[in-house]
C-alpha cells in the first residue's frame, strides 16, 4: 500500500514544513489530450536564439542539459563533459575532467552552480563533489558522509542553503525519501523526511527524480510519485500531480523485467522546471514525448505539443525561427530556455544521424 506524509524531522531544522495535506491538484490528463497551442512563442514576450561556436565541443549529443544562465556565463552539461560558455554562445573552457586523476571526477550524477560565487558542483556516483569555478579551475573536493542505509540520489545547489542532496534510505521492508543540506565537510545535516513506501524487493530500481531550486528551497518530484514536494521555501506548498495511467504497481518499478511495459504503458514525469508563472513538463505517454506548460495563475495547461522528435523533424514551433526544438527546460533566473544540437541531413530513422552539428540555445523570456 502506497502512502504520502511529510514529517519533520527536528525543531532546529532550517527547512520550513511542507505539512499540508489538502494539496493543490494539476490534471495531467489535460496536458495528454491533443495539441493546445500551435506557436510557442505565444506563451512569451521575447525569443533570443544563442548561435553556438562551431567547435568539436559545441557539437552536442541528443540530449545536453543546461546547467546555468546569467547574463554574463553559460554552463552546460553534454553526458559526462561540461563546458563554460560566455553569454554570447562563445566557447570559453571545459569545467573539470571525467577520469580518476586529481582533481578529475568520476560518473556524473547531478551537477549544479552556484551562479554568485561562479562554482560548479559535481555530484558522482560514489557520493563524491567535485568544486570548480566557471572558468574551470579546481576548489576542491570531498565524500557526502551518508550512513550505511542511505544512497545519494540528486544534488542541487541553493543560494540560500547550501548543497541539497536527497537521500534514499533502504531497510529492505520500506525505503524512506529524505532531502537535507551538506556542508563543505561532507556532513549531512537536517535531514527532513518528506516520503516513504513499502519496498517488497530488495533493491529498488527507482530512479533518479526530479529536484529544481525554487524561490529560497527547492522542490522535488518523485519519478514514480504523484506529489510534487517543497522543502525549505514555506510559501509553496506541495501540488499533487494526477493523471489516469499513474503507476500503482510497484512490481513496475522494481522488476526490471517489466520495464517496457512501464514505459509504453504509464505517464512518465521526465523533466519539470518552473518560474513564477509557469510550470514546463516533459511528459512521456504512449510512445509519445509531450511538452506542456501549465499557468499557475490561471491553473491551467496553455501550451501542449506531442509527437516530439527533431530527428526526424518534429519539435516545439516558434513562429520566425527556422528550427524547431527539443523540449528540454531550465528554469531559474531566466524564465524557460532549450538547448538545440543540430543534426546532419533530414532521414527516416535515428540511424542516419550518426554526426552533429553544432547547437543553438534559445531563450523564452516570459
Amino acid at each position: 500500500m502506497r502512502y504520502f506524509y511529510l514529517f519533520i524531522m527536528t525543531a532546529a531544522s532550517i527547512f520550513a514544513s511542507c505539512n499540508s495535506r489538502q494539496y493543490d491538484e494539476i490534471d495531467i490528463d489535460k496536458a495528454l489530450n491533443g495539441n493546445q497551442t500551435a506557436d510557442g512563442t505565444a506563451l512569451f514576450r521575447n525569443i533570443e536564439v544563442i548561435e553556438l561556436d562551431d567547435t568539436v565541443e559545441m557539437h552536442l549529443g541528443p540530449l545536453p542539459c543546461i546547467e546555468t544562465i546569467t547574463t554574463s556565463d553559460i554552463v552546460i552539461r553534454n553526458n559526462n563533459d561540461i563546458y563554460h560558455l560566455s553569454r554570447k554562445g562563445k566557447y570559453l573552457n571545459s569545467v573539470g575532467k571525467h577520469g580518476n586523476g586529481h582533481a578529475e571526477y568520476g560518473q556524473i550524477l547531478s551537477v549544479s552552480c552556484d551562479t554568485i560565487n561562479k562554482r560548479v558542483y559535481v555530484s558522482t556516483l560514489s557520493s563524491e563533489i567535485y568544486v570548480y569555478t566557471f572558468d574551470g579551475d579546481f576548489v576542491c573536493n570531498y565524500k557526502l558522509k551518508v550512513t550505511g542505509n542511505e544512497k545519494v540520489k540528486s544534488t542541487c545547489f541553493s543560494q540560500k542553503n547550501g548543497l541539497m542532496v536527497e537521500l534514499r534510505q533502504y531497510n529492505g521492508i520500506e525505503y524512506n525519501v529524505l532531502i537535507a543540506a551538506s556542508n563543505s565537510d561532507g556532513d549531512i545535516i537536517n535531514r527532513e523526511l518528506i516520503y516513504s513506501d513499502n519496498l517488497n524487493f530488495p533493491v529498488s530500481r527507482e530512479s533518479t527524480s526530479e529536484m529544481y531550486c525554487h524561490g529560497d528551497g527547492v522542490k522535488v518530484k518523485l519519478e514514480y510519485s504523484g506529489i510534487l514536494f517543497c522543502v525549505g521555501d514555506d510559501s509553496h506548498a506541495p501540488v499533487e500531480l494526477t493523471y489516469s495511467n499513474r503507476i500503482t504497481d510497484r512490481r513496475l518499478v522494481e522488476d526490471a523485467s517489466l520495464k517496457n511495459k512501464l514505459m509504453n504503458e504509464y505517464v512518465q514525469v521526465l523533466d519539470i522546471r518552473e518560474s513564477d508563472k509557469y510550470l514546463y513538463f516533459v511528459l512521456y505517454s504512449d510512445r509519445i514525448m509531450r511538452c506542456a506548460v501549465y499557468d499557475k495563475q490561471s491553473q491551467r495547461f496553455v501550451f501542449s505539443q506531442g509527437n516530439l522528435n527533431p530527428k526526424l523533424g518534429e519539435g516545439i514551433i516558434f513562429q520566425g525561427i527556422s528550427k524547431k526544438f527539443w523540449p528540454t527546460w531550465t528554469g531559474g533566473n531566466l524564465s524557460a530556455s532549450i538547448i538545440l544540437p543540430e543534426y546532419g541531413d533530414e532521414g527516416d530513422s535515428d540511424d542516419e544521424h550518426n554526426s552533429y552539428k553544432r547547437a543553438s540555445i534559445i531563450i523564452a523570456y516570459e
